[in-house]
């Protein structure tokens, strides 16, 4: 679903810069170059889900725990309901595609308390250090390597001082 959500966009453009492009790489280059792409269409989209849950800056720029509301399956609430499949609290809460802020604020209690909003943290800072790695095995870049970096910031504030 990610791939094909947010992975088209990065695919498009990938493909118009290769078309467009006066220089054209060899295979392995272009195997790194997708491989990439995928990792940074992970990243994109699952640290989206986690900033919606803990991020006090972006919960000014969109509503707080909009995906909650929306009773969307993100990234960590995936991993709560499989870790937790007895527990009907999380899905509970979804069904009602609530403003209410405190059942919000108790869905990220949730997620917290499955080890969900960790894992994702995790899963995110993974993908920095892949995409890191395949910029380097890409000759480097300097502004690319940096957009990773400051993608990562959020990893480094502590989850369970957020939002919650």
């Amino acid at each position: 679903m990610i791939t094909g959500k947010s992975g088209g966009l990065f695919h498009l453009a990938i493909e118009l810069l290769r078309l467009f492009s006066p220089m054209k790489s060899d295979m392995k280059k272009n195997e790194l170059i997708d491989d990439l792409c995928q990792a940074l269409t992970f990243l994109f989209q699952i640290r989206d889900d986690y900033c919606n849950l803990i991020s006090e800056e972006y919960a000014q720029n969109k509503s707080c725990c909009e995906d909650i509301t929306e009773g969307k399956f993100s990234f960590p609430v995936i991993h709560a309901l499989n870790s937790h499949p007895h527990d009907s609290r999380l899905s509970d809460i979804l069904k009602q595609h609530t403003d209410n802020i405190d059942l919000k604020r108790e869905a990220v209690h949730l997620l917290h308390e499955f080890g969900s909003i960790e894992y994702t943290r995790n899963t995110c800072l993974k993908l920095v250090n892949k995409c890191s790695e395949l910029v380097g095995k890409l000759e480097g870049n300097l502004y690319l390597g940096m957009i990773i970096n400051q993608l990562a910031v959020i990893f480094q504030v502590p989850s369970e001082h957020k939002v919650e």
